[in-house]
């Protein structure tokens, strides 16, 4: 028999730890930019004829990175849905309302762990790529990878979470695992999206 997702984790305990950990990362990455502007660089000043070997890298990695950071937390997240999806079971007009109530925490619980899997996921590849143009621009004396390196950082500040879009999110992936469409809603809770906006899945 299949395991059911264990997840114990609740919705304000979520959306803390992504703050602090997209924060962290975020101010990691604006620090060392300052730095790379405000420090001479290493080579001193970009030299004519100097080899940019690291640059280029570090700007298609940067590039590559904004593609795949998305796609694979994409990835992960509808795994993970698949494998909730046929973990959960129906909850029909004979269903207890006990399991149903227990079915529909245990499902918000384990979408809120898939959250904040996919936002480590897309964040940490961010971080990494802009960290690697950023270094490169002081070593090399270049300034172009600063340009990648900015929108990547950028992209890291949109992922930085915020109660209402994490809750519009986890509503969205609910409807999906939840049989008839419908968002399940914790006790005492109205959904964050009204069913009248079945196309925002």
């Amino acid at each position: 028999m299949t395991e059911p997702v264990q997840c114990t984790m609740g919705f304000d305990a979520g959306v803390r730890l992504l703050s602090v950990v997209v924060g962290a990362l975020l101010a990691g990455l604006v620090g060392f930019a300052v730095f790379a502007m405000i420090v001479p660089s290493a080579a001193g000043g970009a030299v004519e004829g100097r080899g940019s070997v690291m640059s280029y890298f570090a700007c298609a990695f940067g590039v590559v990175s904004l593609w795949l950071a998305p796609t694979l937390g994409s990835l992960a997240v509808k795994s993970g849905l698949r494998r909730l999806s046929a973990e959960t079971p129906a909850g029909g007009p004979g269903a207890d309302r006990a399991n149903r109530v227990a079915s529909a925490s245990q499902a918000e619980s384990a979408v809120i762990g898939l959250l904040v899997s996919k936002t480590i996921v897309v964040a940490a590849l961010l971080e990494g790529g802009g960290l690697l143009c950023f270094v490169a621009a002081w070593v090399e004396g270049r300034y172009w990878p600063m340009v990648v390196g900015g929108l990547l950082t950028a992209a890291l500040a949109v992922q930085y979470p915020t109660r209402d879009r994490a809750r519009r999110w986890v509503d969205r992936q609910l409807r999906q695992v939840s049989p008839g469409g419908a968002a399940r809603s914790m006790p005492g809770r109205e959904p964050a999206l009204s069913s009248s906006d079945p196309s925002r899945r």
